[in-house]
């Protein structure tokens, strides 16, 4: 068989134009090798003769559109028979003999499992890597945080020490970092504006380790872009029936570093970051406006909304059959720009979302449960401390629509 286009030249060298449709997408999962999601059927005029004229509609994989594959249902109905020297269909009562191909094995089976993909199978088979945790150390474009510094005192930054537990996880911080290519060692004659780090106990078996920016914050000229409000997003999204939710991982991250050089300085030594690091005032900005650019890319829909806020994107729909293709047309343009989204914060498909804090469905736009019962069973501020806590906790509530 000789593909060229979407010409298909078959043994009866007959040329005939592939006719294809969307279909319910399903797994196949063969005993050894690669599953696939097939969503692709196409119609061929398969002419054994004059008068044996099939149309039937083929599954058409996605990485071989050139091969047409007979399922046994089909071949049970051409009634075919395995014969020493080339097999046999039947049509129309006439019997047709086929040559074997050279590429064809009949000492070789494979066991072929086929079922409807959930739309979580089907996301993770047809874009590998979408979920990888991995940091992805090679950018795949060319978008860039410029800094800018004014009047900062580069001799004033001094390492914090710990020991311990907390010791030991600023270490594996600097050899993470080191190896994912998030900083470098400082050249002799680099001048960076250096910023400490310290270890915050989030649990009893988890360590965080946070730069403290404050210093570098206050020296750093930017121009604010603006980010899109809770309130703007939330009241997009009240008619529409179908939600996804997608947390991209390590988002400011992906976004490499120019102008004055920033970094940190440990016990373990100084180094410089080579992408954007969290914390810094401007960071927000760059990575919105680094993202706004990613969805305009999408091509426009007349009943599907997708907006952003920092690092988390929200997809709404009025139908299932474009909010998929939305879906995949956005994770392609993430894959295609080295992104990565996180699994376990993924909501795919849903009548209703959890996203900003807000539990969100057709018409219905209220307090997440959770936020509700974590308030009600806050203890009753009695501190500066408490109190500011409690009011960061509660401040997403001045924008509820």
């Amino acid at each position: 068989m000789w593909h060229d286009a979407d010409e298909y030249l078959l043994d009866t060298i007959k040329v005939t134009k592939l006719a294809e449709r969307s279909c319910k997408p399903i797994v196949v999962s063969p005993a050894f090798g690669i599953s696939n999601v097939i969503d692709t059927q196409a119609q061929l005029e398969l002419r054994f003769s004059d008068s044996a004229i099939i149309t039937p509609w083929f599954y058409l994989l996605p990485q071989h559109k050139k091969s047409i594959f007979l399922g046994n249902p089909l071949l049970r109905s051409l009634k075919l028979q395995l014969l020493d020297h080339g097999d046999s269909l039947t049509i129309q009562d006439e019997t047709i003999t086929l040559a074997h191909g050279e590429h064809i094995s009949r000492q070789e089976t494979t066991l072929l499992q086929v079922y409807l993909a959930t739309p979580l199978e089907e996301i993770k088979t047809k874009f590998p890597g979408l979920f990888s945790a991995t940091f992805n150390m090679k950018v795949k474009h060319d978008y860039k945080a410029w800094v800018t510094l004014q009047s900062f005192e580069h001799t004033r930054p001094k390492a914090r020490f710990s020991s311990g537990d907390k010791r030991a996880a600023i270490a594996l911080y600097v050899e993470q970092s080191l190896e994912n290519g998030l900083i470098e060692k400082i050249a002799p004659n680099e001048l960076v504006a250096l910023s400490p780090v310290f270890p915050i106990q989030q649990s009893a078996d988890k360590i965080r380790v946070v730069t403290d920016l404050r210093d570098v914050n206050k020296a750093l000229q930017y121009t604010p872009r603006p980010i899109p409000t809770t309130q703007s997003i939330l009241s997009d999204l009240s008619k529409k029936k179908i939600f996804s939710a997608i947390d991209i991982r390590k988002a400011y991250q992906q976004i490499p570093l120019e102008g004055d050089a920033l970094g940190i300085i440990t016990e373990f030594g100084s180094y410089k970051f080579t992408h954007l690091p969290y914390g810094l005032a401007s960071a927000p900005y760059w990575w919105g406006e680094f993202l706004q650019s990613i969805l305009q890319e999408l091509p426009t829909r007349s009943s599907t909304v997708v907006h952003y806020y920092y690092d988390d994107i929200i997809i709404a729909s009025e139908n299932p059959t474009e909010h998929r293709e939305v879906l995949h047309e956005l994770f392609q343009l993430l894959l295609d720009y080295g992104l990565s989204t996180s699994e376990e914060k993924l909501q795919l498909a849903q009548d209703h979302v959890i996203f900003l804090g807000y539990d969100i469905a057709y018409n219905q736009i209220q307090l997440d449960p959770a936020k509700l019962e974590a308030i009600d069973k806050w203890e009753l501020p009695t501190t500066k401390a408490s109190i500011l806590s409690f009011i960061g906790f509660v401040n997403f509530l001045r924008d509820r629509p």
